[in-house]
């Protein structure tokens, strides 16, 4: 399955190869070495239980044309790893370092003067030091996009997304059929550029020649041209129009201008378009200095448009800007943390319901004697107690295990932590209670409730108690 699946990724990158023979002959002034140091972050899929710090990496790019680069690269970082011991019925967690190696074909779509968005396919290897487990090598291909800001001819930002559709070899653990993970990439960084000139000079040279062309120099001066003490039509800024006539002196070099020397404004929205990020605003909106439409909450409305317009962070508004409150607790949905709370449940500031006050359950599950496994016949009990926590999701839950006196100290405490594991395990089992809202403690024959020299007291003594609190 290796072989097939190290196949797509070649296939995949001689058809993009093959494509890319068609590029314009002008392209090959664009070649360019780039390297790129980089941070982020890895997302595993759920089952896979990784979670850890930031990853760092570094590419080493070559720009073969205005709109093709290969790229090799490679990212290190470190994970936790949580895993359940079945043996002790407890979580663990192990640390897990991951090397990332990987090659991707790009594609460039260069827009304005210095903005490359771009997508990219390409393929690697995932390598992970996991604990029992025989495979270490977990080839994927991916496919992305990103977004690279060139600041000058020799440095740039950029930040990139990539989907990674990673295999795991089921005849390593003697299992038939395919198994993929959809695992996530996210990083930024900077590029550094070597080669000849970049993009941006480029651009601004196409630019230039779209500029307004000036009015050649007369032979004999005229009266509505203003000159400079070499006798030069006098154009501060170096856009085409002589001084005289430039309503927009002091415009950026590079920016095309109508007859008056001013920059054009599509919308007519007063701002230029070389500074506007919304070119097509419609008349007489309100603008921001980017020339979009004003949006003072940042709900997503329009002031124009927006009834409510100082709606708190986060908070998911209408179409008319307003929040929502769908289980009406007075908090907003999107800071709201429990949208579904039932009515008339007290609430804090994040929406959730709060127990006014612990409280103590009395788990009328008996053991017999020198076991710790719980019964069929106490499944309502458990279901109570569950139906509680799911009630109240921010409550966590003790729960606490004890035995009467026959055997000695020492065993008496692992059997009741070992029953009180084993309710634990039942409410994460069984009701999907989220197992970090449970701790179980085992007491041993520490605090008896009845005479342990009786044998109905003894019973008694075999109990489990839970006790239920805030957070």
């Amino acid at each position: 399955m290796n072989q097939r699946f190290t196949s797509l990724i070649i296939i995949g990158f001689i058809i993009g190869l093959v494509f890319t023979t068609n590029t314009d002959a002008d392209d090959t002034k664009t070649q360019k070495i780039i390297i790129s140091p980089f941070a982020g972050g890895y997302l595993f899929e759920g089952q896979q239980v990784m979670g850890g710090n930031a990853l760092y990496g570094l590419n080493l790019e070559y720009q073969f044309s205005k709109h093709w680069a290969v790229r090799m690269g490679g990212a290190y970082g470190e994970f936790q790893h949580a895993y359940n011991d079945t043996k002790y019925f407890a979580d663990h967690f192990e640390d897990v370092d991951a090397m990332i190696g990987y090659l991707d074909l790009k594609f460039i779509y260069p827009i304005f003067n210095n903005v490359e968005p771009y997508l990219l396919f390409g393929g690697g290897d995932l390598n992970l030091d996991l604990k029992d487990n025989d495979q270490e090598h977990f080839p994927f291909i991916k496919y992305g996009a990103g977004l690279t800001i060139k600041l000058n001819d020799y440095l740039g930002i950029w930040g990139e997304f990539s989907h990674h559709l990673v295999h795991e070899d089921q005849e390593i653990i003697n299992e038939s059929g395919d198994k993929y993970r959809n695992n996530a990439l996210y990083v930024g960084g900077l590029s550094f550029y070597f080669g000849e000139g970049s993009n941006l000079s480029r651009y601004q040279q196409a630019s230039t020649q779209n500029i307004y062309q000036a009015e050649p120099v007369p032979n004999v001066p005229r009266e509505d041209i203003l000159y400079d003490i070499d006798g030069n039509p006098w154009d501060s800024d170096g856009d085409g129009v002589n001084e005289q006539k430039d309503r927009c002196a002091g415009t950026p070099s590079g920016v095309p201008v109508d007859t008056n020397g001013c920059p054009f404004d599509k919308d007519k929205d007063g701002v230029f378009d070389y500074r506007d990020h919304c070119k097509d605003t419609e008349r007489y909106v309100t603008v921001d200095k980017f020339g979009c439409p004003k949006d003072s909450d940042g709900d997503g409305v329009y002031d124009m448009e927006d009834n409510c317009p100082d709606t708190p962070n986060e908070a998911i508004v209408d179409i008319k800007g307003c929040p929502m409150d769908a289980d009406g607790d007075g908090v907003f949905d999107g800071v709201d943390q429990c949208p579904k709370t039932m009515q008339g449940l007290p609430v804090d500031l994040k929406g959730c319901p709060r127990l006014e006050k612990t409280i103590t359950f009395s788990l009328n599950i008996i053991f017999k004697s020198n076991s710790s496994k719980v019964d069929s016949q106490y499944f309502g009990e458990l279901k109570k107690l569950s139906a509680m926590m799911k009630k109240y999701p921010k409550t966590r839950v003790v729960i606490e295990a004890h035995t009467d006196n026959i055997g000695s100290r020492m065993a008496n405490l692992k059997l009741s932590q070992r029953r009180a594991d084993s309710v634990r395990h039942f409410l994460i089992d069984y009701f999907h209670i989220d197992p970090y809202r449970i701790e179980a403690v085992g007491f041993g024959e520490e605090k008896p409730i009845a005479d342990n020299r009786t044998k109905s007291g003894r019973q008694k003594n075999r109990r489990a108690v839970a006790i239920l609190s805030n957070k």
